[in-house]
């Protein structure tokens, strides 16, 4: 897989999208309930001067069911109030205890006037109605985004209950994250609560940052059929020389005309 960073003069401007999507269920008990709280506060509180758009989503009770309570792309700088207000109320019973249907949140984000740099989703489990929905929500989203699941199992030795959903709906072996592998290339981390929701959100924060995303253009080359011989520094051709076929991950339609420089990055 290769990366292709457009010329300076199409450069889009810094303007970071996340969507957090919580599982609301009985299960998660009123412990586990504040360390969400808590993590998600802090979250807030340190991204309060950050350039995040945040959208804040509750999984509902059937895969369509939207719940009206959401905070839908709302800057964290000028807005923190609306998202600590909506984590307030969180767990205190004023959601149905099936809202853990993952596809009733990944189809609000989907839906998303931006479409956000990646999905964090927080659960201890899921249900859903029709499964093959599901799975085309994930496949869609990872195509324009990146779904990334942080999971309670019901013991250290059940992560199946992450792994086996998660394999299906990439239908490839989901990449686990480590201390080495962030968020960003990874699918899914077990915990064993919610004690570390906090620190795991604002590493994804600073990450990022450091990889300026939403800075630049995303673009990936998904085929290279390009006969290089006959691409010379210099030299202009009137044959045909091959293929690039792309991906653009980006929030806008992207056009490459005749003589867009591009850079190419072996990752």
């Amino acid at each position: 897989m290769s990366s292709i960073n457009l010329q300076e003069s199409q450069l889009s401007g810094c303007a970071t999208y996340v969507a957090i999507v919580v599982d609301e269920s009985g299960s998660i008990n009123g412990n586990e309930a504040q360390q969400i709280r808590d993590g998600l506060t802090s979250f807030i509180n340190s991204q309060a001067q950050s350039n995040i758009t945040l959208s804040l989503i509750g999984m509902s009770n059937s895969d369509t069911a939207v719940r009206p309570d959401n905070v839908i792309q709302k800057k964290i700088s000028s807005n923190s109030q609306d998202f600590i207000d909506w984590i307030n109320l969180y767990g205190l019973g004023n959601q149905s205890i099936q809202s853990d249907y993952w596809a009733s949140g990944l189809n609000v984000v989907k839906n998303l006037s931006v479409t956000p740099d990646i999905v964090f989703v927080v659960t201890d489990g899921l249900q859903v109605n029709n499964s093959e929905f599901l799975k085309n929500l994930f496949t869609e989203l990872n195509l324009t985004s990146k779904v990334f699941v942080y999971g309670v199992t019901s013991s250290f030795d059940t992560i199946e209950e992450l792994t086996t959903p998660l394999t299906n709906f990439l239908e490839r072996t989901p990449v686990l994250k480590n201390d080495q592998i962030s968020a960003l290339d990874s699918d899914y981390i077990r915990v064993p609560d919610f004690s570390t929701l906090g620190i795991e959100l604002n590493r994804l924060a600073t990450n990022l940052s450091d990889l300026q995303i939403g800075c630049f253009p995303n673009v990936s080359i998904i085929e290279d059929n390009l006969v290089y011989p006959s691409l010379q520094k210099g030299i202009r051709i009137s044959k045909s020389c091959g293929t690039l076929i792309l991906k653009n991950k980006s929030r806008v339609p992207l056009t490459l005309s005749g003589g867009t420089k591009i850079h190419k990055e072996k990752i």
